[in-house]
C-alpha cells in the first residue's frame, strides 16, 4: 500500500498546490553519511562484501527452531512446578483425546493405539493409553464365580499347616478372592472425573498420553502423525483432539507457506517498485538492500 498510493497522494497534493515547507534542508555536502559513504565507497564495498559472503554461505544451515519451550518464562514458579510434577508423574500430563461414539468404539481405538504403539516400540512417541472402560474389567460376573471357586478351596485350608513365610501370602490371597462385581458408581469421585461431563454423565474417549516433550516441535509433529495414520475404524478416521494436534497443524502450515508467501512478498515488492520508478533495473537497484538485509538475517540466525 505505500508504494502504491504514496506517490499518487504525492502527486495529487502537489497539483492541488501542496507546497512542503522545511526549517532545515540538509544537502549532501552537509551530510556526514552521504560524504562519508561516497567517500569510503571502496573501502566499504571490499570490507562488507567478504562479510555479506560469509552469510550466504550460512544460509543453507539456517532453520526452525523447534524448541517451543524457549517462547515460555522458564523463571515462572508454575512453570518450573509442572515439569517438577511431569518428572514425579513418569508423564505429561497434557493428553490428546480420540473421540468415540460407543463403549465399543472407545475400546476398539484403545486397542488400535496399543497396537501401534507395540508395532513402532522404541520409535513410538506413545506412553499409555487411558479410557472409562479400562477401569471396569471385562465379565465380571463370570470373574467373580472363579474368584468364589478358588475361595472355597482355599477355606479348606488350614493356615496353620503352612509355613510362617506363607501364611501372610495365603491371608492376602484369600483376601482378594472376596473382590465383587463393582459399576461405574463404585469408582472413586477423583477418578471419574476424568472421564465424566459436569452432569455426571460418562464420555467416551481415549486418553492418549505422550513420553515426549510437547513443547519439542519435532516429537509433536511425530506424535500427531502417529496418531493420524491409525488404521480406518469401520472407514471412520480417529477424530483426534487436544494442543499437540493444533500446534501441529501450526508448525505444518508454516513450513509449507513460508517460502510461498516470502516469494509472493517480494514480488509484490518488485511490482510495485517497478510501476513506481519505472524501470526494472532501478526497481532491482532499490530491492538490492532489502535482499541483502534477508540474506544477513538469515546468515546471522545459523550464529
Amino acid at each position: 500500500a505505500y508504494f502504491t498510493t504514496l506517490p499518487a497522494l504525492l502527486g495529487l497534493a502537489t497539483r492541488l498546490g501542496w507546497c512542503p515547507r522545511a526549517e532545515h534542508v540538509i544537502s549532501g555536502r552537509d551530510s556526514f553519511l552521504t560524504t562519508g559513504l561516497a567517500r569510503h565507497a571502496r573501502l566499504i564495498r571490499l570490507g562488507s562484501l567478504p562479510l555479506l559472503l560469509l552469510l550466504a554461505a550460512l544460509v543453507p544451515f539456517a532453520g526452525f527452531n523447534y524448541d517451543f519451550g524457549t517462547l515460555e518464562d522458564n523463571n515462572l514458579k508454575s512453570y518450573q512446578l509442572d515439569r517438577r510434577v511431569n518428572a514425579l508423574l513418569g508423564y505429561s500430563q497434557t493428553p490428546t483425546l480420540i473421540l468415540a461414539e460407543s463403549l465399543a468404539e472407545e475400546r476398539a481405538w484403545a486397542n488400535a493405539v496399543d497396537e501401534r504403539r507395540r508395532s513402532l516400540g522404541k520409535a513410538s512417541t506413545v506412553d499409555f493409553v487411558a479410557t472409562a472402560s479400562t477401569l471396569l474389567p471385562d465379565q465380571q460376573v463370570e470373574k467373580s464365580r472363579i474368584l468364589a471357586s478358588l475361595r472355597r478351596r482355599l477355606n479348606k485350608v488350614d493356615p496353620e499347616s503352612l509355613a510362617p513365610d506363607m501364611r501372610d501370602r495365603f491371608h492376602s490371597f484369600l483376601a482378594m478372592t472376596e473382590a465383587r462385581p463393582f459399576t461405574w458408581t463404585d469408582l472413586p469421585q477423583s477418578l471419574r472425573n476424568n472421564f465424566e461431563s459436569t452432569s455426571g454423565e460418562p464420555l467416551r474417549f481415549v486418553m492418549v498420553y505422550p513420553k515426549v516433550r510437547m513443547s519439542d516441535g519435532l516429537a509433536v509433529q511425530a506424535f500427531a502423525h502417529e496418531l493420524r495414520t491409525l488404521p480406518p475404524l469401520d472407514g471412520q478416521q480417529a477424530r483426534v483432539a487436544g494442543d499437540s494436534m493444533i500446534l501441529s497443524e501450526i508448525i505444518d502450515l508454516v513450513m509449507r507457506e513460508a517460502a510461498p508467501i516470502l516469494l509472493g512478498a517480494i514480488a509484490a515488492v518488485l511490482l510495485a517498485l517497478w510501476i513506481t520508478e519505472g524501470s526494472l533495473v532501478g526497481a532491482l537497484i532499490c530491492l538490492s538492500p532489502t535482499l541483502v538485509s534477508i540474506i544477513g538475517l538469515a546468515g546471522l540466525m545459523v550464529l
